[in-house]
């Protein structure tokens, strides 16, 4: 068996969830958006793990572009996009990133590695 060998009838994947910083993002989210949604369905890591993107948090740092439109547009043409709104410019990728964990309810993971290495 390989990693892209098909799934069992009984296997339930493990579900992951993205967060992303956008400031300045309104030229590049529909592109990484389009791929993220290519993973989406279940499947096979390189490590052999079922997996599916089951959400990705769009955090909206206040650019000055039209990336909080693009992103109200993706949250509709996607189901698993949700947004989150930072009241005030934060500057440093790492406050986003961590008030989107935050409102997933879960630990404060560095998060830095590929996908497919955690199987």
């Amino acid at each position: 068996m390989d990693w892209q060998d098909p799934l069992e009838p009984d296997e339930q994947p493990h579900t992951v969830s993205i967060v992303i910083p956008v400031y300045h993002g309104e030229r590049t989210l529909p592109g990484l958006l389009a791929e993220i949604a290519t993973m989406a369905p279940p499947r096979r890591s390189e490590g052999r793990l079922l997996v599916e993107v089951a959400e990705v948090v769009l955090v909206f740092d206040n650019g000055t572009d039209h990336s909080d439109e693009v992103m109200r547009r993706l949250a509709k043409d996607y189901d698993f996009v949700r947004t989150v709104w930072l009241p005030e410019l934060r500057t440093a990728c790492r406050r986003p990133r961590r008030h989107g964990v935050d409102r997933l309810g879960l630990d404060r993971h560095d998060g830095r590695g590929r996908p497919a290495q955690s199987g």
